[in-house]
Order: structure tokens, then C-alpha cells, then sequence
């Protein structure tokens, strides 16, 4: 690698296509970087300027530049959800918080691990904290690190301040309750900008995630007059594309508003429009602060999971793992009961019946 007149050489990656560079450092490390391009004459200008920062003992490159890097190796390895995620929480939080590359140290991330608990609950800092952890491994590999920087988890414990409406959990809805819901919701954001109840009744009828169904577009997911919705990839959480079929409600719903081309709804905030309705249709006080468009879903899986099985409701849901479902379907006591008693036979009425005073019977 350093034979070569410039002092390094270019191989191509071939997981991603991009060009990286191998050379030895002044202290005799072999580092292995890449250019983050796949164009030849790109990735030369690139090699030639990470040769001479070694060289000369500059300053590491700029921390967006540094991710950018990163990011663009595990293109080809990240799906891209994953990826589009990973690139927003650096742009938004990471990068804004450090600065520099040599701010990341062992201080300023638990630094950071308290401010963000401040904001987000510890299962968002955690995934925050997984694309530091992983960068930093990246970075060190590739010779801009010489010691490793051991990036913790955030608290289990710590659950970030709660929200202005008293924090986030789950509110029980009856279908009785949902239809009450949806009809005490307006028809229109209160601005009159966005649909706000059709918004809700797809978000109920298709069980999908509030992210899932803003980022519709039509034709590309629905088209007017279709009977299924196609959920591709780059708008699922999990990135579980898959076809589901519409019940006439969602159809009506959709049709309403898709048009030609474009998103079919957008983002709308309704809190507001959530607390009123819940207080409208008397929803218990401790509830209605916490009323959301997950109750919708979750409500929705839970009625699919009454007369579907958990592999039927896990792929409605978008989940890759019935275990997920599972914490959504509530267990049903009567069906339970029902089962238990189909199994048992017809003259199994009671326990009593069942034998337990037959002591002569073999057990």
C-alpha cells in the first residue's frame, strides 16, 4: 500500500461500489477509509486530501463530513428506513450536540444522554445512542480514533420528561367508543388545511401506523377506485412493504381525498381535536390527555386479533415478529372460555362434571 509513488492506493468496496483508500500513517498504522464515491476521479480527490491530513497532522475532517462517509459505506447494507433514520438523527440531534469530532468524548456523552432524556424517552435516546455506538466503532477502524470510546445505554429507569398532556400511554377503546370518536371529530383540521377525521378513520380501518398512512401517495399507494393499499418499504416503520386489502370505510375515506398525484393527506396535529372529542363522547378525565392516533390502531389490532390469528394480525400490523403483535392483542376471557369448554365437550358444564369426584379414575 505505501509502494505506490502517491503513498496510497484505491480499492473498490465491493459490498457498496465506493472507492476507499489504504495507506500507512506516519506512526506506521495501516489505515482503510473510504471516499464515499463510487466515481473514480472523486474518489482521487478525495484519497489525495485524507493522505495529506495524515500527513500534515490536520484536524479531522468536519463531523458532517465524517458521517457522511460512514452513512454512504452501509448503504448497501442498511435498508433504507433504517438509513433515512439514521441520517435524521445525526442531522437533527447528534451532530448539532458535539460539534466536532473531537467533542465525542466519554464527558460530553453523558452529557448528551441527559439532555436528550430531557426531551425523549430512553428508548429513543438508546437508538440515538446505537447510531453513536456504531459510528464510533466505524471511526476508530478506519484510523480516526486511536482509542476506543465505550458509549453506554441510556437509564432503563428514565423515561425523559413527560409531555405538557401528563406523558403517553395507552387508552382502552371499545368499538363503541371509536365510532363515537370519529363521529365527534371534525371534518377538517381547525385551520381547515387537512382532513382530520377521514385522517383517523383510515388510521382505524387499515390498523396502520399514524407515520405510515401521512406518507401516502397516490398513485404510487392508492389510486382511486382500488380495493387494496400497497405499503412499500420507505414508509413503514419496520420496513415491512407489503398489499392490504380496504375495508369500504378506508376505500371511502381515501377516495375522498387522493388525488392524481401527490400525498394523499400529509401531516395533521390533532391533539387538540383529541382532547375535545374524548371530553365529547365521555372518555374518564385521566384519559382524554392521553388520546392519540396509536389508540386507533391499537384498538383495531385488538378486534383483528379477536378473529384472526396473531401470524394474520402480526402482518396487518407491519410487524416481523408475532411477539410485538402479542403486546397489542388483548386476551379475550369469553373466547377463552369458549374454547375451553368446546374442547371439554358438551356434558363438561362445570368442574364437577369433568370427574373430579370419580377417585376410581386414572389420572
Amino acid at each position: 500500500m505505501g509502494k505506490k509513488p502517491q503513498g496510497w492506493a484505491l480499492r473498490v468496496d465491493q459490498r457498496t461500489g465506493n472507492y476507499t483508500v489504504r495507506f500507512r500513517a506516519p506512526d506506521g498504522r495501516r489505515v482503510h477509509r473510504s471516499t464515499g464515491t463510487a466515481d473514480r476521479k472523486d474518489a482521487l480527490r478525495v484519497a489525495a486530501a485524507l493522505y495529506e491530513e495524515h500527513l500534515t497532522g490536520r484536524p479531522a475532517p468536519a463531523l458532517e463530513r465524517l458521517f457522511a462517509l460512514w452513512l454512504a459505506e452501509h448503504e448497501a447494507r442498511i435498508k433504507p428506513p433504517t438509513l433515512k433514520r439514521y441520517a435524521e438523527q445525526v442531522r437533527l440531534h447528534i451532530v448539532p450536540f458535539f460539534e466536532t469530532y473531537e467533542e465525542i468524548t466519554d464527558a460530553t456523552v453523558q452529557s448528551f444522554i441527559a439532555y436528550r432524556l430531557k426531551n425523549v424517552k430512553a428508548a429513543t435516546v438508546n437508538r440515538e445512542l446505537t447510531v453513536l455506538r456504531q459510528f464510533l466503532r466505524w471511526s476508530q477502524l478506519h484510523g480516526f480514533r486511536e482509542h476506543a470510546l465505550a458509549v453506554p445505554s441510556a437509564p432503563q429507569r428514565a423515561a425523559g420528561t413527560k409531555h405538557k398532556n401528563g406523558g403517553q400511554r395507552t387508552v382502552e377503546l371499545s368499538p363503541e367508543q371509536v365510532a363515537a370518536l370519529l363521529e365527534a371529530l371534525p371534518e377538517v383540521t381547525p385551520r381547515g388545511k387537512a382532513p382530520a377525521r377521514d385522517f383517523v378513520r383510515v388510521v382505524y380501518e387499515t390498523a396502520l401506523r399514524y407515520r405510515t398512512v401521512a406518507e401516502l401517495e397516490a398513485p404510487r399507494h392508492y389510486r382511486k377506485g382500488r380495493s387494496e393499499l400497497v405499503v412499500t418499504d420507505d414508509i413503514d416503520k419496520a420496513g415491512y412493504g407489503r398489499t392490504l386489502p380496504l375495508t369500504p370505510r378506508a376505500r371511502e375515506a381515501l377516495d375522498r381525498h387522493a388525488p392524481r398525484r401527490g400525498l394523499v393527506f400529509g401531516r395533521v396535529d390533532l391533539r387538540a381535536a383529541f382532547k375535545a372529542a374524548g371530553r365529547a363522547v365521555g372518555l374518564p378525565e385521566e384519559d382524554v390527555p392521553h388520546l392519540s392516533f396509536h389508540d386507533f390502531r391499537h384498538a383495531r389490532l385488538t378486534e383483528i386479533g379477536g378473529v384472526a390469528d396473531l401470524p394474520t394480525t402480526a402482518f396487518i400490523a407491519g410487524h416481523k415478529h408475532v411477539t410485538t403483535t402479542s403486546r397489542y392483542v388483548h386476551p379475550h376471557r369469553r373466547k377463552a372460555e369458549a374454547a375451553l369448554a368446546a374442547l371439554a365437550g358438551p356434558k363438561s358444564t362445570s368442574g364437577h362434571e369433568a370427574g373430579h369426584g370419580d377417585e376410581s379414575r386414572p389420572r
